[in-house]
């Protein structure tokens, strides 16, 4: 039986993930990958780095005006232009939040506090990660989700890793369960396939079925051959940070 959760932490790829996690009521407090574009090795790279380069102002450079007709601005990251370019057509990394302003910084490295105060504890912990299109499951994304469970085994322990893929516009809702390991201490990692129904925004699932369907994915722990099983039990932490 898995035990009772105490944080949940958001690894990208996409803001529908944060979206599923507060319909829930699941989404206590911001973290640094919670509404940002970035990949799999983007974030390995950042949480190798204890996030130095994200919390350096310097770095960041706006990808569109800022004050473009009240829309929030788009701001990317110099250090990682090439890593972004792969998942943001314009390199921006942050559409919700603006790491240029000194409001912006503050919200940011108070996410990174909290992130590195998470997984310094030895509480339960549930990694998450959504990708849309192959970022997952595709030849280098699969490989790409071990790497990154491996970091996180170097920076934290008593964790469950779980990662999905969605396959947008298939027709039918279905997941397969692709690959799944654990070891002696705990660390557990599953890597998902969602074919969706319908299509998604980035945000919000046209279909209500995909939207619960990815939900009981991402909640419920897997059984065995189905996904079917009872809920992860939480019991939620919070930082005041």
């Amino acid at each position: 039986m898995e035990p009772p959760v105490q944080w949940i932490l958001p690894l990208g790829l996409r803001c529908l993930l944060v979206d599923r996690l507060k319909s829930a009521n699941l989404r206590i407090h911001a973290l640094p990958f919670d509404w940002i574009y970035a990949t799999l090795p983007l974030i390995r790279l950042i949480i190798l780095s204890n996030f130095t380069p994200l919390l350096h102002q310097g770095s960041y450079q706006y990808t569109s005006p800022p004050k473009q007709l009240g829309i929030h601005p788009r701001v990317g990251h110099k250090d990682y232009a090439a890593e972004l370019s792969r998942c943001s057509a314009d390199g921006a990394m942050f559409v919700h939040h603006d790491p240029l302003t000194d409001e912006g910084m503050r919200h940011l490295s108070r996410a990174v506090a909290r992130f590195r105060r998470i997984i310094a504890t030895g509480d339960r912990k549930l990694f998450l990660t959504v990708g849309i299109g192959g970022w997952c499951t595709g030849t280098s994304g699969f490989e790409d989700v071990l790497r990154l469970f491996e970091c996180l085994k170097g920076s934290t322990s008593n964790f469950s890793y779980v990662a999905v893929d969605c396959r947008l516009g298939v027709g039918v809702s279905e997941a397969r369960l692709l690959h799944k390991e654990g070891d002696e201490g705990g660390c557990r990692c599953k890597i998902y396939q969602l074919d969706c129904v319908g299509g998604n925004s980035g945000q919000k699932f046209e279909r209500v079925e995909d939207a619960d369907a990815l939900s009981a994915l991402l909640l419920v722990p897997d059984t065995g051959e189905g996904r079917i099983g009872t809920p992860y039990k939480f019991n939620l932490k919070k930082l005041y940070i």
